[in-house]
Order: C-alpha cells, then structure tokens, then sequence
C-alpha cells in the first residue's frame, strides 16, 4: 500500500488527489476541505468513487446517467479498501455500487444508473451560458487550491450563483478526470457558493448528492447554475444545471444539514 503523501504527480506540473494501489486509495493533501479538520472533501470523493465505477465494462454502449453519493460518515484522510459491486447487469441497463471501506466500516458510497445509447429526436436546443472566458474569477476564501472557478456575470442572486470550474488537479498520477467524474467533482461545490449563512455561525454541509445527466460532458470547464431553497427546518436543498460550452447536459441535488458552530 502506497504511502500517504501531498506530492505533485511525476511531470511535476499538477497535483493528484489520490494514488491506487490495489483495492486501496491514498488521498493526496488536495483532497482535505469541507467542514471538519483532517477529513476528506466531497469534491475530491464523487470524482473518486464515479472514477471507480467507470472502470466497470457493459454488455453493450451505455450512458452513466444518475449517480447518487451518500456521505454516512466523517472520511478521513488516511487510505481506505474501496471495492465496486453490479447490482444489475442488462444489456439495456446496468446498476452498480462503489463504497469507501475505513476499519471494516464503509465511509461512502455511490450508486449509478447505466442506460444503453441508441438514437432519438433531440426537439428542444440546449440551454446555454457566457462563456468562461467572459466571467470572473470566484475569490478563493474556504475554496480549495487545486480548482479555478469563474462566476457568469449578472448570475449572482440571493442563494444562487452560476459558476465555471476547471479541475487544476488529476484523479490520480497522470491520469486527469473524465468528464463525468469532472461534473461530479462540480456538483459538490453547490451548497459552498449557494450558502447565503454565515460561515463562522453556521455550518451546512451535504450529506449526500445525485446527479442526472442525459450526455457526456465535453470541454476542461464545466458550469453549474445552482440555487439553495430553505424552509428554516434545519435543512436546505441545493439544485442545479450542469452546462459545458456545448449546453446544458444535467442536473445536480444537494441535502444539506444545518446546524450552529459550537460556541455561538
């Protein structure tokens, strides 16, 4: 098993947020974040976990179309079994689950939907965006080092926001993220840049996040116009449009807790 360690990949020009080594995964400094000291960020765990699954092969061409991430524990950074299972196997659809595995316990997990590709009629355009090269760049603040994003200009509302994002960083040594596990990567940053509270009040994190796609995303940057809706209940939902260059090509969800820091 591979040693922990925060090192650039061996071209020396990006970081990676994990190394494989078997049926474990070790997680690389970038890949800390989100709301608690020393635990492992959303961000870096949907494009790990869909990475995972995408190695399983189908019995036929086939779309990854919903992913759903569930977040039952505290992920910390230390390496950890990751196994995949099929649920279903079908030449029409297939379903299979990836988990995490921390001393016997499984951290997290995904479940994706696989649909079998075949042609129809495409009636309605594409719902499009300004480009990244027209937005401005988000200031960095709690975000993490390893991702640029950009917000739209005139987007920004009251709990919404549409932003690019780049992945500055590989999955693994010399191998970047595909595109689904890139949209994946995204569909975390929602509840971060929608939260209208008061960080140093309050903490909101998610504890699960699905996402729909009806295409393979294309491109380095990718969007996600996303709002947060709330009930004052202790919970908020985060819902999204996923875009490329090209459109729009999905959605993304967020359940999001929330609960007072300690102390105020």
């Amino acid at each position: 098993m591979a040693e922990h360690e925060s090192q650039r990949d061996r071209g020396g020009s990006r970081y990676a947020l994990y190394t494989k080594d078997g049926d474990w995964v070790v997680p690389h400094k970038a890949t800390a974040g989100g709301w608690a000291a020393g635990m492992q960020s959303g961000h870096a765990l949907s494009p790990l976990l869909c990475a995972l699954i995408e190695d399983v092969p189908t019995l036929a061409p086939m779309l990854s179309t919903r992913f759903v991430l569930n977040l039952t524990r505290p992920v910390p950074m230390v390496p950890m079994q990751w196994r995949t299972a099929i649920l279903h196997e079908g030449k029409r659809l297939q379903i299979l689950r990836a988990t995490l595995i921390h001393e016997k316990r499984e951290v997290a997990d995904m479940t994706v939907v696989r649909i079998r590709i075949s042609k129809s009629p495409t009636p309605v355009p594409l719902r499009s965006y300004p480009g990244p090269e027209q937005s401005q760049a988000v200031p960095r603040s709690h975000l993490p080092r390893s991702f640029e994003l950009r917000s739209v200009p005139g987007s920004e509302r009251p709990g919404g926001i549409a932003v690019w994002m780049r992945m500055g960083a590989d999955l693994f040594p010399g191998q970047p993220a595909s595109p689904l596990a890139h949209a994946m990567c995204l569909c975390d940053f929602g509840s971060s840049l929608c939260g209208p509270l008061d960080r140093s009040k309050w903490i909101y994190p998610n504890f699960d996040l699905t996402m729909h796609v009806f295409r393979e995303p294309v491109g380095e940057w990718l969007l996600l116009d996303a709002d947060i809706e709330t009930a004052g209940l202790g919970m908020a939902l985060v819902s999204g449009i996923l875009a490329d260059q090209q459109g729009a090509f999905g959605r993304a969800h967020q359940s999001i807790i929330i609960t007072p820091v300690a102390g105020t």
